[in-house]
């Protein structure tokens, strides 16, 4: 579950399946950290990728109360396992600041190279029960092309750039892509499937506590 929506009906994603999956969030790491806790809740393993690995420190401790067992922040050249299960289920959380090198990943051959195109470096060794999360922290032309190739994208509030971008990668309304630039704080936008849908955040005690307010 991630929110509500304007009639305070749930909203939820199925963020794990019996196939690869793979989510851009468009945003910045509180939103992707929200993610990453509430798939915990869902008994799942967390690997993030990431060249900026101080914004990931400690999270895996303090989101789980004790030692990191199922959380591994990942700044080097080390593969992650295509394994997965329905029991415990994979994600695998790509957060690279923009102009970053990218650690290696699954399929991949050279650690260190830079990033071109987040959604597709190694995402054919993706497995069963294995969700990939892009959390692009700057969306503009050279990365839209990740929103294209994902089965599900969220969205924080954007920028009058990234909003044109997004709009041209997803084909949005002109109404929509508008309203991406107005969002609040604590608003999401999912685009998949042929449609569009906000919702506003349900945060509990335990994750204002432990990410802060919403932001980007």
């Amino acid at each position: 579950m991630l929110g509500a929506d304007r009639r305070r009906a749930a909203v939820t994603i199925r963020l794990f399946r019996p196939e690869p999956t793979r989510v851009t969030l468009v945003g910045g790491v509180w939103a992707g950290q929200l993610v990453a806790f509430r798939a915990l809740a869902l008994g799942a393993r967390i690997v993030v990728l990431t060249a900026d690995p101080a914004t990931w420190a400690g999270f895996g401790p303090a989101a789980l109360g004790r030692a990191a067992d199922q959380v591994e922040v990942r700044a080097d050249g080390r593969p992650v396992p295509a394994t997965g299960t329905a029991q415990q289920p994979t994600l695998i959380v790509r957060d690279l600041p923009p102009g970053a090198t990218r650690p290696a990943v699954p399929g991949s051959t050279t650690p260190g190279s830079t990033l071109h195109d987040p959604a597709t470096v190694g995402a054919a060794a993706l497995g069963a029960w294995q969700t990939e999360l892009t959390v692009l922290r700057r969306l503009d032309p050279g990365t839209a092309p990740a929103l294209r190739d994902s089965d599900l994208c969220v969205l924080q509030r954007l920028s009058a750039d990234e909003s044109v971008a997004a709009a041209q990668a997803l084909r949005l309304p002109p109404d929509s892509a508008r309203f991406l630039q107005v969002m609040a704080d604590d608003m999401l936008t999912l685009v998949g499937g042929g449609t569009d849908r906000h919702l506003w955040i349900s945060q509990t005690s335990v994750e204002q506590h432990l990410l802060g307010a919403p932001r980007r």
